[in-house]
């Protein structure tokens, strides 16, 4: 290997490419876990609501709305997330589908949040989309990744909005003086002609960095969207809040060699002292 003159010369087409817009969509990386996770979703749906298995699973999660009213979609969602969040294997096989990817844009040294949150946003449902925000903004660590992987394919309004870096910067400057003449209509309607909706089919995965202006708005697809994302973070980054801390939001998932020896290691007394 010859002389290099550059740690760029280290650098991928991801790391640059997610520097530029502040988020990738990306195939799985482990697409029989995914596979396998929507089979344990219809399941739990069916134990819950008595429905029948179709054996089409496009279809079963874009059409519940027909089957499931507004009146009943929380408590299937709040079933699902309990149910899930007790298994052992649903945080680590979370991570791998895009384990390559998280190390490449966050580190090898990570914590993960404790839970992972579902989303299930029917047509026209005014009460469950996210208005635009940014997560810092609610003491969140601003060295956070978000990543987001839908049961179905979304698009335009069934899927997400983001702020690209540059037009989010510009936009943060005047956010406080847009919230006060006229909330988050008023901010959506400065920046909705610099937003990127996010295509993402079912069997690939968007990660980003919520620093950026971000949300949904409502439904008006004739589909159900439905969606997990929870938050990665470098071990050693500050956290944002106590209550957004280490142990309490966020747990330790990996740690080097180094990082272990590292930790166990006590100056022996006395060691240095003349």
């Amino acid at each position: 290997m010859p002389l290099i003159n550059s740690f760029q010369k280290f650098d991928t087409i991801e790391k640059i490419d997610f520097q530029e817009k502040g988020f990738l969509v990306k195939s799985c990386e482990n697409q029989g876990g995914l596979v396998e996770l929507r089979e344990t979703v219809i399941r739990l749906i069916c134990e819950h609501t008595g429905l029948p298995d179709t054996g089409a699973p496009t279809d079963f999660f874009n059409s519940i709305h027909l089957q499931v009213g507004k009146e009943g979609i929380n408590d299937l969602r709040m079933s699902l997330y309990n149910s899930l969040n007790k298994e052992g294997w649903f945080r680590p096989t979370y991570y791998s589908f895009a384990k390559s990817i998280i190390e490449t844009i966050i580190g090898n040294e990570l914590a993960m949040q404790n839970r992972i949150n579902l989303n299930i946003m029917m047509p026209g449902d005014a009460g469950s989309y996210i208005p635009l925000h940014s997560d810092p903004h609610s003491g969140e660590s601003p060295f956070q990744c978000v990543l987001w992987i839908p049961l179905t394919d979304t698009y335009d309004t069934k899927g997400v909005f983001l702020l690209p870096p540059e037009a989010n910067q510009r936009a943060l400057q005047h956010f406080k003086a847009w919230m006060k003449e006229g909330g988050r209509e008023r901010v959506m309607q400065e920046i909705q002609h610099e937003l990127v909706w996010a295509e993402v089919p079912f069997g690939s995965f968007l990660l980003f960095t919520p620093t950026l202006l971000h949300g949904s708005v409502i439904n008006d697809t004739n589909e159900t969207r439905w969606s997990f994302n929870t938050r990665f973070k470098s071990l050693f980054t500050p956290y944002g809040s106590q209550e957004k801390g280490l142990g309490s939001f966020y747990l330790p998932i990996r740690t080097t060699p180094a990082t272990h020896f590292g930790l166990q290691y006590a100056k022996p007394a006395g060691l240095g002292e003349s």
